[in-house]
């Protein structure tokens, strides 16, 4: 049951991502509370509200579930980012969303452009950064422990790889690019935090 003082979420697709990660989460946190679910697919969404036991409202559109919202989390198919989170900011929502951002660079300033003249922001489920590994690194570059660092050489990979249950990964105009726009977005950016934007010319 909400209760006062606690941040107010809807979130967005009911995929892999949501069911083992994002609701367990949000429903361990003292500071959140769920209130809806949104999900075009409502056999998927029905099954990962009764597998937490969550009696909230679900649907099928974004914008029916935002009264009341406080931020949306939206974990859906890249190619749904951009127009889903343009739903939210426009009922000034702050938005959440899992990466990548948008498919497109336009998309990416457009979602700017539109959260900055409506007086709400969004951000990016970046959360590699704050690895162990990956802040003892940002801390060890900083501090010279490992010298002038003149090039490096990166390799990730995982066995089989993510799986959504869309899969929309398998559909590059779904995904809106390779391997490079989805868990290569995180490579990138590691590598911003570690190093800074690249220098011009």
């Amino acid at each position: 049951m909400p209760t006062q003082n606690r941040v107010k979420i809807v979130i967005a697709g009911c995929g892999r991502i949501t069911e083992q990660h994002h609701l367990p989460a949000a429903l361990r946190s003292n500071l959140v509370d769920v209130i809806a679910l949104v999900d075009s697919n409502s056999a998927r969404v029905h099954a990962v509200a009764r597998k937490y036991a969550l009696h909230v409202p679900s649907t099928a559109c974004l914008d029916d579930a935002l009264e009341g919202a406080d931020g949306v989390l939206v974990a859906t198919p890249n190619r749904t980012h951009a127009p889903l989170a343009k739903i939210a900011i426009a009922r000034k929502v702050p938005v959440l969303i899992e990466k990548p951002l948008a498919c497109s660079y336009a998309e990416a300033q457009e979602l700017c452009r539109l959260a900055e003249q409506n007086g709400t922001f969004i951000a990016v489920g970046f959360h590699t950064r704050y690895y162990p590994n990956v802040m003892l690194m940002k801390e060890s570059i900083e501090r010279g422990v490992l010298g002038r660092i003149r090039s490096f050489h990166y390799e990730f990979g995982t066995r089989g790889g993510w799986a959504p249950v869309s899969g929309f990964n398998l559909d590059k105009r779904q995904s809106g690019g390779g391997v490079l726009i989805d868990s290569g977005s995180h490579f990138i950016d590691r590598m911003l935090y570690w190093f800074g934007s690249p220098a011009g010319d």
